[in-house]
């Protein structure tokens, strides 16, 4: 588990998202010449801190963060593209999570599934003001 930023815990409430599966196209040389390359499976894991609104809020499910947002975007990674590496996927996985103004901080790790000669995992850590 990544290191949390010093904030007050009672603060906070987290989410996750983990083992994410999707595929992903990365820009480069494809066995057909130019342009993307083939698909690439690859895993999210994301962690979300989220503003808690305070002791007096309504006990209701329109008053916590819905992550469903998050979700479809990363579904939608498959159709976005082509990126320039993961670490320009990370960044836009940075982008869902913080586009709910209630996410204070995100931890995202992309990572591709199987080997050869794919990149390796990239982990990153963003927060406000970011996109």
């Amino acid at each position: 588990m990544p290191p949390r930023s010093p904030v007050a815990p009672e603060a906070f409430y987290t989410i996750l998202v983990r083992d994410f599966a999707t595929t992903v196209f990365l820009a480069g040389e494809s066995a057909q010449g130019a342009g993307p390359q083939e698909p690439l499976a690859v895993t999210v894991c994301l962690e979300m801190q989220v503003r808690h609104p305070g002791p007096e809020f309504a006990d209701d499910i329109a008053s916590v963060m819905s992550y469903e947002g998050v979700i479809e975007g990363l579904r939608a990674l498959a159709t976005t593209g082509p990126f320039a590496t993961l670490t320009a996927v990370a960044e836009q996985v940075a982008c869902l999570a913080l586009a709910d103004p209630r996410v204070d901080e995100s931890w995202m790790r992309v990572a591709p599934v199987g080997s050869g000669g794919i990149p390796d995992a990239v982990e990153l850590r963003r927060g406000r003001p970011c996109c």
